[in-house]
């Protein structure tokens, strides 16, 4: 069955349309190879900013006045970012293997030559459905137009769907346009699914016209590419789906690729390499947001002091919660930033987008405490997509001691050893306390029978970061667990006693000394472990030692952490 001849389906022969003149005028690669496509020399500011490693030349997609009239852009031309050349290469081999590339094979920072990778290609592309997801303004639509040029370029048969109701389907035959919303083309679609073959590809750019892929077109044999803001209603349709669905999440944009792409910004509002460069360290790297505020960003503080103005714990737990669930009501992507996680490009991890917001978000949940700052630790370690920013929270704490200074410490009231555990309570206010000082003078730790005089000076320690389990030989220095572990502890190690002292963290009543944690120190040549607990004024602690580890145990102590501030 011809395909104008279905109800719904017309032909295009309109030499004043951008889709109809990409198409018979650059309708083979080689036929104007490839003009649409051009490296040129980035070009910097007068005074371009210092210290920011912006490549030389780049990858334009040039876009003609038409062209930016019926995609709705208001950009001349589309920087073809690396991410988009690896984001392009990975899902084609999702189209014919069913799967991502082993991301062993390849690293992130390895670079992409820009090819077509459609020209002569002859694999039969797999049913299944990607959706490219990633925080909102990165390009995501941007890279989709990219794809749509590339297959048509290449001569490859594929529906592109942007707006409410019609989409565009480019073929040998030539271009069509599809009224989706057609009651006869409704009823006719078994005839279009005949049509449209695996060797289709299906490009559905989601916007508030199009917020999911339509079944007229998910219920076809092509292979379905969907670019969506993370957002549950954009994605829900793939319960429905008869085939696999995969996600695929989208590299936030670089300081070097908001500043290559600064010149393309119509000139009346383009921005400096300063100003973006401003943007980008305090706010979510999103480029659409950078090159309208970067020049005001007075402008844009505002709106996130507003979007923070009544946040709470529970209203964060909220957003959070609702982030990684794809549920968009109460989540602000000023605040909040989607990114991939490491190593695995089909799963989102959603972080505080910068330190800056994070203490903005500090101030105004008054996180000052250490019994705060574990309440904020546990909102974000509740769900498994937004523990990186733990991090944050863990450098605050540990900053506290890796800084150097003097507190002061108490022996812990030991009780009689029971079957398995030794428990530590407590002390009186009758114990006589000593000091526990960091970076005092050559000296890394030492504890000290008395503080010394006000005004002394400390320097901060070697600093850290060790995850449980890998093998690494101490040296001295302050080690923080690296983000997303499950553990507030850190420990100074002293290489020439080979004393390695613990603080443990904590808000309970009650806190189980990990064996595993005692046991890598051993395993890393720890001969003495003295242990600190820190904890908040005004509580009493059971503090819980296995007696196995006994020998290793030094001396016990509580130490009362008043404020992140001392």
């Amino acid at each position: 069955m011809p395909l104008d001849s279905i109800p719904g389906v017309e032909a295009i022969v309109d030499n004043h349309r951008a889709f109809f003149t990409l198409w018979t005028k650059y309708g083979k690669w080689d036929s104007e190879n490839p003009l649409m496509f051009e490296e040129q020399e980035v070009n910097r500011q007068d005074g371009a900013l210092p210290g920011v490693d912006v490549p030389e030349s780049c990858i334009l997609l040039h876009l003609s006045d038409k062209d930016r009239g019926e995609y709705d852009l208001n950009v001349s031309s589309i920087l073809i970012r690396e991410d988009y050349l690896k984001t392009l290469q990975d899902i084609c081999h999702v189209a014919a293997h069913r799967k991502l590339p082993d991301t062993g094979s390849r690293s992130d920072k390895s670079p992409i030559a820009f090819s077509n990778p459609f020209l002569n290609n002859e694999i039969v592309n797999m049913s299944i459905a990607v959706i490219l997801l990633g925080h909102p303004g990165i390009g995501k639509s941007l890279w989709l137009i990219f794809v749509l040029v590339l297959r048509i370029l290449a001569g490859c048969p594929t529906i592109f769907h942007s707006r409410s109701k019609v989409c565009y389907l480019f073929n040998a035959q030539g271009l069509y346009t599809i009224d989706l919303a057609d009651k006869k083309f409704i009823d006719a679609q078994q005839y279009f699914r005949e049509v449209v073959s695996p060797q289709y590809w299906c490009l559905v750019d989601s916007n508030d016209s199009v917020p999911y892929v339509p079944p007229q077109l998910s219920r076809t044999r092509a292979f379905i590419l969907q670019a969506a803001s993370p957002r549950f209603d954009r994605v829900n349709w793939v319960k429905k789906y008869q085939s696999l669905s995969r996600r695929y999440i989208m590299m936030n944009p670089t300081l070097p690729e908001l500043i290559m792409g600064r010149t393309l910004q119509p000139l009346e509002t383009r921005c400096s390499e300063q100003a973006l460069e401003s943007f980008y360290s305090r706010y979510a790297p999103s480029a659409r947001m950078a090159y309208a505020y970067a020049e005001d960003i007075d402008e844009y503080e505002k709106i996130i002091t507003e979007e923070i103005s009544n946040l709470t714990f529970e209203g964060l737990g909220k957003m959070l919660s609702s982030a990684a669930a794809l549920r968009v009501e109460n989540v602000s992507h000023h605040i909040l930033l989607v990114s991939p996680e490491k190593g695995d490009r089909s799963a989102q991890s959603i972080t505080i987008s910068t330190r800056y917001m994070y203490d903005k978000l500090c101030d105004k949940l008054h996180i000052h405490t250490l019994e705060e700052a574990a309440r904020l630790y546990q909102v974000f370690m509740r769900n498994q997509y937004t523990k990186a920013s733990a991090g944050y929270i863990l450098d605050d704490v540990h900053d506290v001691f890796c800084r150097g200074g003097e507190w002061q410490l108490t022996p812990m009231t030991k009780g009689k050893p029971g079957p398995i555990n030794t428990h530590f309570k407590s002390p009186n206010s009758t114990r006589k306390s000593v000091c526990l000082r960091l970076g005092r003078g050559n000296q890394l730790i030492k504890i000290a029978k008395q503080r010394l005089p006000g005004g002394s000076l400390f320097t901060r320690l070697p600093h850290h970061q060790f995850l449980l389990g890998e093998n690494i030989q101490l040296v001295d220095g302050y080690y923080q667990p690296a983000p997303s572990q499950p553990t507030f502890d850190g420990f100074i190690y002293d290489s020439a006693t080979q004393t390695a002292t613990m603080l443990q963290m904590t808000v309970a009543t009650r806190h189980d000394v990990k064996v595993q944690c005692l046991t890598w120190l051993i395993n890393r040549g720890a001969v003495t472990i003295h242990l600190v607990a820190v904890k908040p004024p005004n509580t009493s602690l059971n503090f819980v030692i296995p007696n196995a580890l006994a020998p290793q145990i030094g001396n016990v102590y509580e130490l009362v952490l008043k404020s992140l501030q001392e």
